[in-house]
């Protein structure tokens, strides 16, 4: 059975509701009493309440977690809120695939920019969570004052804008130390039973620099080896301070040349003419040479950072060069830097060659076998040449300059950056092997 209202309130086929259905006004209200559902503004409901118009409450409760269908749509709250109540607006976001947007809520917008974050007073007992990631991940293109958590020093840090670098937050001074290894260019080998070329000078010490400040650092060059009378020092290094350049092994060209030259350390002489003498504090002098049947001859040994270079009475025994010095800054390790150069031999058939020190020096020609150069970098004397043909003599080693200090995290910049772990503690090496700037 059905029941039905008209518009003029007229009732028909009201006999039994239990389970008959109920219209009002053609499709104003139907109740479905077969599959208990109620519709408005429609006859056929296919949920609970099925409303096909627009809906206006005083109070909707729940938190519509099983809201379905809802599109583009706009929500539009009006009225007119007076007195000292408060409105409140819940907006409960579940899915992130859409964009939600909430516009043109009266004074809304005003209110939230008037109320900067950093301005923003709180009670709270609870954290703020900083972005956190490793060294590695560190952003890049952000302004001065950036902050995060660093998960590989576990600690807190900031970007300093006028150093490039991030800073530790416990690291809030304007200065530090910093230690330094300075090494000059070896001197080059000369011709003729030549000495071999002294190793450059060798410096280390500490400075305390300024956060932001740049200081230069110069790179000293070798010597050029030599296939005349003159004899080529090697170039100075600076950081600081200056390391002096290796002086150039004196040569049998002339008796002019046969001294060896002065320099960080001393160039080695032709035969017994004077030696090549070291600067105090970073090398040793050069040694003495022999002199053989006729033309035979050799040169001594350069002086090297740790060691005068050797003398040799025999031409048929060869004069190393001085062994050079030790230092860690680099890499936490022990290398050799400046090491002289050996001596040369002329007409000498047999025997053996003079070696370069360890540390860089090169090997003394001997036999029409070459001179070999001192190693790049490490401010290590050439070997002593023979003859001009095929004995040639060594160039010397270009300098370096390395700077370390102790940091969680790296505070500088210039050169090649490394980091090593000795003694528990963490070090920051920057290497020069050709001239620039450390920013602290």
């Amino acid at each position: 059975m059905a029941v039905s209202i008209n518009g003029n309130g007229t009732v028909t086929g009201l006999t039994d509701l239990g389970s008959s259905e109920l219209t009002v006004d053609t499709n104003t209200l139907h109740v479905d009493s077969t599959n208990n559902r109620v519709g408005v503004g429609t006859l056929t409901p296919t949920t609970a309440l099925d409303v096909s118009g627009t809906v206006n409450a005083t109070a909707f409760t729940g938190d519509g977690s099983a809201l379905t269908g809802v599109g583009n749509e706009t929500i539009t709250l009006s009225g007119d809120v007076s007195g000292s109540g408060t409105t409140a607006i819940t907006v409960t976001v579940a899915d992130d695939s859409h964009n939600h947007v909430i516009s043109n809520v009266d004074g809304l917008q005003t209110a939230l920019d008037a109320k900067a974050a950093y301005d923003t007073q709180t009670s709270s007992t609870g954290y703020f969570d900083l972005p956190s990631g490793t060294t590695a991940q560190r952003p890049t293109g952000i302004g001065s004052g950036g902050v995060r958590y660093n998960t590989t020093t576990n600690t807190p840090e900031w970007y300093n804008g006028i150093t490039g670098v991030w800073q530790d937050f416990n690291d809030m001074s304007t200065s530090y130390t910093v230690q330094y290894l300075v090494v000059a260019g070896g001197g080059g080998g000369g011709p003729y039973g030549a000495g071999g070329a002294g190793a450059g000078g060798f410096r280390t010490g500490s400075l305390s620099v300024n956060k932001g400040t740049g200081y230069g650092v110069t790179i000293g060059a070798g010597g050029a080896r030599s296939t005349n009378t003159t004899k080529y020092n090697g170039a100075n290094s600076t950081f600081s301070v200056t390391a002096t350049g290796g002086g150039g092994g004196g040569n049998g060209a002339s008796a002019g040349s046969a001294s060896g030259n002065n320099g960080g350390s001393g160039g080695g002489a032709h035969r017994t003419y004077t030696v090549g003498s070291g600067t105090s504090g970073q090398g040793f002098n050069g040694g003495q040479g022999a002199a053989g049947s006729g033309s035979q001859s050799t040169g001594g040994g350069g002086g090297g950072a740790g060691a005068v270079g050797v003398t040799q009475t025999n031409v048929t025994v060869g004069a190393n060069g001085g062994i050079g010095k030790v230092n860690a800054y680099r890499t936490g390790s022990n290398i050799y830097y400046a090491g002289g150069g050996g001596g040369g031999a002329f007409l000498v058939t047999s025997g053996t060659r003079g070696l370069g020190g360890t540390g860089g020096g090169g090997n003394g020609a001997w036999n029409s076998q070459n001179g070999t150069n001192g190693t790049a970098n490490t401010g290590g004397g050439g070997g002593g040449g023979g003859d001009i043909t095929n004995e040639l003599a060594g160039a010397g080693g270009s300098g370096i300059v390395v700077i370390r200090y102790a940091a969680p995290s790296q505070i500088g910049s210039g050169g090649t950056v490394t980091s090593y772990t000795s003694g528990g503690t963490t070090y920051y090496s920057h290497t020069f092997t050709s001239s620039g700037t450390f920013t602290a």
